[in-house]
C-alpha cells in the first residue's frame, strides 16, 4: 500500500468536483500531529473565506473543520 494523498477527489452533493484533506481514509491514517496542524490550517482557511465573502467555500471548510474534530474527539474518548 501507498502512502494516503493530502488531498483526495471527491463529488459533492449539489454535483460538483471538489477534493477533501478529511475522508475516512485520511483521517484514519492521520497522526495526531498532523490532525492538530489541519484543524488549524482549516480554521484559519474558513476565517479567510468568509472574510472575503467566499461562503460555500468557508461552508465546505467548516464541514472539513468538524470532521477533524471528530476525529481528535474520537481518539481522545469523547
Amino acid at each position: 500500500m501507498g502512502a494516503v494523498p493530502e488531498r483526495m477527489p471527491v463529488l459533492r452533493p449539489d454535483g460538483s468536483r471538489g477534493t477533501t484533506r478529511t475522508s475516512v481514509v485520511q483521517l484514519t491514517a492521520a497522526t495526531a500531529h498532523r490532525l492538530e496542524a489541519l484543524e488549524a490550517e482549516l480554521d484559519a482557511e474558513m476565517r479567510a473565506l468568509a472574510a472575503e465573502g467566499r461562503y460555500e467555500e468557508a461552508a465546505w471548510s467548516r464541514d472539513e473543520l468538524a470532521a477533524v474534530r471528530g476525529e481528535r474527539a474520537r481518539r481522545a474518548g469523547r
